[in-house]
């Protein structure tokens, strides 16, 4: 809180408290952390710090068109979002926050060939989503794994199982 004072011939007189506000400067999540969301869902972004009676537009940066004038902004589109809030001193922005959508998992397919004779190996791969993690198990234990591709050196029943934010999925077994 501030106040000032004035010199006058009569004394000095001081002003009222008065308080600075600062405008919201970060865009929070609404849940907290997550900052994708998935497909054929949405994510909410709260404006954060901006005070009470202040003109607030929400925007998508190449996009010059309003999303909205609430303090929180349902986004169902990837990209990067910022609000401006209009103040006595002029416009204020405040950072930028970029959401990615992440793809729902699909059950993933292992390819590669089913023989190895003794002694040799052989590649199997399958398809990853982007943005996920990945991981290989041979007849239930896990190979420590985090690629799309291995090598299968023992015979067994291979599994490989994808996870994103969207969920998990593990193929069908591979012999």
């Amino acid at each position: 809180n501030y106040f000032f004072e004035v010199n006058t011939a009569c004394g000095t007189e001081r002003s009222e408290f008065f308080e600075v506000v600062s405008i919201g400067e970060k865009l929070q999540l609404s849940r907290e952390g997550e900052e994708a969301f998935c497909n054929s869902e949405s994510i909410s972004l709260e404006a954060v710090g901006v005070p009470e009676g202040l003109a607030l537009t929400w925007f998508r940066e190449g996009d010059n068109n309003a999303l909205s004038n609430e303090l929180i902004l349902e986004i169902t589109e990837a990209g990067n979002y910022f609000f401006e809030v209009n103040t006595l001193c002029g416009v204020e922005q405040s950072e930028m926050k970029s959401v990615i959508e992440n793809e729902i998992i699909e059950i993933p397919q292992i390819m590669g060939d089913s023989l190895i004779c003794a002694g040799e190996n052989t590649i199997l791969s399958m398809n990853a989503t982007t943005e996920a993690e990945v991981s290989w198990t041979l007849d239930g234990v896990d190979l420590g794994k985090s690629t799309s591709e291995i090598t299968a050196e023992l015979p067994g029943v291979y599994l490989a199982t994808v996870t994103n934010q969207c969920g998990s999925e593990t193929s069908q077994p591979f012999t």
